[in-house]
């Protein structure tokens, strides 16, 4: 009975090791998908934006170098950004490494055509491979078409080192025991891999890519089972140890009946005998108690109807298993310490792109955003802005995962402001069914949201916070963290440099009222290169100083001057000729206070090509009627 028991013992415990390495293992299988088909994702978003410019350029981009530049400093297995008018590689970023694909033809590429055409006939960013470069090496493709007037133009191109990107990503999952294959569908041939067969424990997850999609299997790397070596010894160890006991007992028993017998001649037999009942049923007990708890818990694991037992331990478990994914992250996030790069940036600008971000993942589960900045926020911080946004944007994911039909909200407050710092207040709350609620569900329908908060803490941390939560009155969940936010040493780019290629024929004035020295200075050099006339002054007086000695075309103010606010500019602006318009190029954006306006609002920073579009839709009427 014992060894059919231990065997039974040893056989369940190694089923529930194998069902909890496969978990295990998608869980990882899911992370390293997830991280791959986001890596991927968020490095192609800044196709768009060379797209126009190649659209607007008609080829060649001036400046891209330093774009790619950027680009793979954010993600190093970047091995070029490609500009491809009618498919055609015309120009490639950076140049000296890859100059041989220079004039190389997607649709005379045999290898290449076929994934070039359904780019070409959906119309949709695409990302396939890999393939044999001509530089050498293989790497992975991301194309986006590009259309003009209804028309194919070309491509613009991302190439991706491979096998790298994905070795980089397992690396990370100190993934020496993973054995992994990569196709590019089922059925289809290896892609990459380090292994030519997988054992049968393996796991498969789909990775969604633009357009496309690849088939990643992975599984542990077969070892010797110590594990089960040590069961079966612990097996024999405690048998042999029983055995022990039962011997003990027995003779303890045969000794115990000689006893008996030889006092069956005394008075005291019965007496003796009653003894060695209790003692007997003493020993007796506590040898069945332990072995009786062995043999229930192993009925009660084989029974098949134990359904709501099952449920229950199954729920637990996945909600636990459903922790790997963001412990993993939160191992990467570890590595990344003390990489924080702190840098100035205006306010409104970034918190208002954060919030288009937060308003398309509440979209997307069919809930509301919205977003609260409090008017005293400081115009401009200095802080590691893709640390923050990784804060805030999971923060946000995780209340839109877990919210259905609500609404979602992003509110940032000044708490005080000192001579040389700021204490800033983010908060992201949501009507949903809080914290509590998740957790009883187990693994919720969109499990993996909310993990994310490990993650959240340790950027937090190294970023000098921690983060808080409350539930709702009502429902819902409330998150907070406090930032200090040092008063920034130098002030932002006034603008983006956009390269707009543009001539002017009539001149025009223009007037910057701008108390920053630096971004006055920046935009005047862009105005004066596009053949403007600039004057430039700091605030309110000196300004209406220079219009009672000069006649400009336009007034470009920035809101908070050093002797009042745009609003008072314009209230004195009397002697301003009636056709002159003033627009606000503001790091903050304008409260109405009063029945004056604008002729236009612009946030900073805008694009060179916004503000000059701006200037001369502003000034054509001046210069017709001046003209005339």
């Amino acid at each position: 009975m014992t060894v059919l028991l231990l065997g039974c013992w040893v056989y369940l415990s190694e089923c529930a090791r194998d069902r909890e390495h496969l978990e295990e293992l998608d869980e990882v299988a899911q992370s390293l998908a997830d991280n791959l088909s986001i890596s991927i994702h968020s490095s192609t978003l800044s196709l768009y934006g060379i797209g126009e410019l190649a659209l607007q350029s008609q080829g060649p981009i001036e400046g891209l170098d330093r774009v790619v530049r950027k680009m793979r400093a954010s993600h190093p297995n970047i091995l070029n950004v490609a500009i491809l008018p009618r498919g055609v590689v015309q120009q490639i970023e950076p140049l000296e490494p890859n100059i041989k694909a220079l004039g190389h033809d997607m649709f005379a590429d045999p290898e290449r055509i076929r994934d070039a055409l359904l780019a070409r006939k959906t119309g949709k960013m695409t990302v396939t491979g890999s393939y044999n470069l001509i530089q050498g090496g293989q790497a992975v493709i991301a194309r986006l078409p590009l259309y003009e007037s209804g028309r194919f133009w070309g491509f613009v191109s991302i190439v991706y080192e491979f096998p790298e990107l994905i070795e980089s990503m397992l690396l990370q999952y100190k993934s020496s025991n993973l054995l992994f294959m990569l196709r590019s569908g089922a059925g289809k041939p290896l892609i990459l891999g380090n292994t030519e067969k997988l054992p049968k424990q393996n796991v498969e997850h789909i990775i969604q890519l633009p357009n496309h999609e690849w088939l990643l299997q992975i599984a542990y790397r077969p070892s010797f089972n110590w594990l089960l070596v040590f069961k079966i010894l612990g097996s024999a160890i405690i048998t042999l140890l029983l055995g022990y006991v039962y011997h003990r007992v027995l003779k303890t028993i045969a000794n115990e009946y000689q006893l008996r017998k030889a006092l069956s001649q005394s008075g005291n037999e019965h007496r003796a005998s009653d003894s060695q009942r209790h003692l007997l049923a003493r020993i007796t007990h506590d040898l069945r108690a332990p072995l009786q708890h062995i043999l229930n818990e192993a009925r009660y694991l084989a029974r098949s109807n134990a359904q709501q037992q099952a449920n229950t331990i199954e729920h637990n478990v996945r909600y636990q298993l459903s922790l790997v994914d963001q412990l993993l992250e939160y191992s990467q996030a570890q590595d990344r310490e003390n990489q924080s790069h702190p840098e100035p940036g205006y306010t409104y600008h970034y918190l208002m792109e954060i919030g288009e971000q937060a308003e398309s993942l509440a979209d997307s589960y069919g809930n509301r955003f919205t977003l609260n900045l409090a008017p005293n926020l400081p115009t401009i911080i200095e802080t590691d802005f893709v640390q923050l946004q990784r804060v805030l944007i999971n923060l946000l994911s995780n209340a839109a995962k877990f919210t259905q039909h609500g609404l979602i909200t992003l509110s940032v407050e000044t708490l005080n402001s000192e001579v040389d710092h700021f204490r800033l207040r983010f908060r992201v709350s949501d009507n949903g069914p809080g914290m509590q609620d998740r957790q009883k569900q187990g693994k919720h329908s969109n499990s993996g949201a909310g993990l994310g908060l490990m993650i959240v803490t340790d950027l937090l941390r190294q970023m000098g916070s921690h983060l808080q939560y409350h539930s709702n009155a009502g429902g819902g969940s409330d998150f907070h963290f406090d930032l200090e936010l040092p008063l920034p040493s130098d002030s932002p780019d006034a603008y983006i440099e956009r390269h707009v290629l543009e001539s002017s024929e009539a001149e025009r004035r223009v007037l910057l009222v701008d108390p920053d020295p630096v971004s006055r200075e920046m935009l005047e050099e862009l105005l004066l290169g596009y053949g403007m006339d600039v004057l430039t002054c700091e605030g309110i007086e000196e300004s209406r100083q220079v219009l009672v000695e000069s006649v400009v075309d336009l007034v470009i103010t920035e809101m908070d001057l050093p002797d009042g606010t745009a609003w008072d500019f314009l209230k004195g602006m009397a002697t301003l000729p009636a056709s002159t318009p003033v627009a606000l190029y503001t790091s903050r954006p304008a409260q109405p206070g009063s029945q004056l306006s604008f002729a236009a609002e612009l946030l900073r920073p805008a694009g060179s090509d916004q503000l000059l579009d701006l200037i001369q839709q502003l000034t054509n009427g001046n210069n017709e009627a001046g003209s005339d």
